[in-house]
């Protein structure tokens, strides 16, 4: 049976639900108390976009923004959904893309390596998207992106492959949570 706790309360590592019933996996906890999030499941399975390698313009962006946000923002409270700043840096180093502002958003390669062995304790077994394009169009190169294998290999997908969307949240860690 699950109880309420603070999301405070729960490890690193593992698992919790809010209203919504989604599971959600504590990657970490910032330097500001908020609590970064990875849901643990697909969303949705999504192309990631027909014409670019650029999240700030895809359609796995705006579907998550339009769709899921305001679906997480009902079931926390939007006052305990926080921005995050999303940087776009590309898998060969460039800084094309830039970074940007969001509520919701999908891992960086360089959030993927930090955390996997958190992910892999929860047997993702799908193919999923992150945010990292290969390289940008500064190097004529705006098909690739960087997706994770459901054996937790990295590698590039082209962005009209229909992969998992497993989203990130950033909350506020005095929320309360249901755990098992």
């Amino acid at each position: 049976m699950s109880k309420e706790i603070k999301l405070s309360e729960v490890k690193i590592g593992k698992t919790f639900k809010g209203k919504d019933g989604v599971e959600r996996i504590l990657l970490d906890f910032l330097p500001d108390g908020k609590a970064l999030t990875l849901t643990a499941d697909n969303m949705f399975t999504e192309i990631f976009d027909r014409n670019s390698n650029n999240y700030a313009n895809s359609h796995i962006r705006k579907r998550l923004e339009e769709e899921v946000l305001p679906e997480v923002e009902k079931a926390f409270g939007y006052e305990n959904v926080c921005e995050l700043e999303l940087d776009l840096l590309s898998e060969d180093g460039l800084d094309t893309y830039g970074k940007i502002k969001t509520k919701c958003s999908l891992l960086t390669s360089e959030q993927y390596r930090k955390y996997t062995r958190l992910i892999s304790n929860h047997k993702v077994n799908h193919w999923w998207w992150l945010a990292t394009p290969d390289s940008t169009t500064e190097r004529n190169d705006d098909v690739w992106v960087r997706c994770v294998s459901g054996s937790g290999y990295l590698f590039n997908g082209s962005c009209c492959n229909d992969f998992g969307v497993c989203a990130v949240f950033i909350f506020k860690s005095d929320i309360f949570v249901f755990c098992d």
